[in-house]
């Protein structure tokens, strides 16, 4: 994700300012064809200037629709961090070692823990998930061997590991480690929301943007970056002003060009560009929080922006 600065105008500047140099070199060949060959292909104002104003429409419609998929990437990634601590939260209060059990504190706080670590496998199961990545070695670290060669087998390793999750708490109810109805209801709310959560990013992940929607923006963009130039040419008549059409025409194809680019930086939250959900940054801060809860004190740093990118 990028983050705000001052320099972040700069950063936009030198990222889209390549883009530029093909349009300037139309602007710059239409005006010469014109003047030194004197080839007039001079079109009228007002159908350039309709056809602007419709482009502009539709590429502002279609970057509004790229960017209600990112922010709705983003909610879906805050619901699952508070879900998260609501989760660690909800083991930590209601898996007990009832009076008389022969469960002993060490037991239910392995427990404890054996829940937390899965439920950070399935945070970073399906952060890795949706970004198309496998870490094995990090589930690894977080889920015993036998559930790791399982989830190795499966097609899809988060909704797995929800399952185990579910299987563990039904468990912990018949050893009477989960008493009451309401303790395991609430228990068993997390694990849907959670499900909810990721169906959510998989929907977002798997229906991108109409392809044809975008390409048609694309393309209306550049045939009218293509028409500026000759527009221009009937407004700035002379021998001297003529030449005003190529810093002019250049500036308005850059500024349409850049639009049409800010709408596909943004339509796939999931693709691990700067501009995309933080999800590293944000397993990070759901790792921190419920290592913390476990009472854990030699916690891992917050993920941390690179060149003002967070990822």
């Amino acid at each position: 994700m990028l983050l705000s600065s001052p320099h972040r105008y700069w950063q936009i500047a030198r990222w889209s300012l390549l883009r530029a140099i093909p349009i300037l070199v139309l602007n710059t060949a239409v005006v010469l064809l014109n003047t030194v060959v004197h080839f007039h292909l001079a079109a009228t104002t007002l159908p350039i200037s309709i056809l602007g104003t419709a482009v502009a429409f539709y590429v502002g419609f279609k970057n509004n629709q790229a960017y209600d998929r990112f922010w709705e990437g983003r909610t879906a990634w805050g619901a699952i961090v508070n879900t998260s601590r609501t989760f660690a939260v909800g083991v930590l209060d209601h898996v007990r070692a009832p009076a008389g059990s022969e469960a002993t504190a060490d037991v239910v706080a392995a427990v404890h823990r054996e829940l937390i670590l899965r439920h950070l496998a399935w945070v970073n199961a399906l952060r890795c998930a949706l970004r198309r990545e496998v870490d094995w070695y990090l589930l690894g670290r977080l889920v015993p061997a036998s559930e790791l060669e399982e989830a190795q087998r499966q097609p899809n390793v988060p909704a797995y590991l929800l399952r185990v999750q579910s299987q563990q708490i039904e468990d912990l109810v018949e050893r009477g480690l989960v008493r009451g109805t309401a303790r395991h209801l609430d228990l068993r709310a997390c694990i849907r929301l959670l499900y909810d959560h990721q169906g959510t990013c998989e929907r977002i992940k798997n229906t991108p943007l109409v392809p044809h929607y975008t390409a048609a923006a694309t393309l209306l963009v550049w045939i009218y970056i293509v028409l500026v130039p000759f527009s221009l040419l009937n407004v700035l008549e002379g021998e001297t002003t003529i030449w005003a059409a190529v810093p002019v025409g250049t500036l308005i194809g850059w500024l349409y060009d850049t639009m049409d680019r800010i709408g596909r930086l943004t339509e796939n939250p999931f693709e691990n560009q700067p501009a995309d959900v933080p999800m590293t940054a944000l397993c990070r801060t759901i790792e921190i929080d419920l290592r913390a809860m476990l009472g854990e004190r030699d916690l891992p740093p917050p993920i941390t922006s690179t060149k003002m990118v967070l990822n």
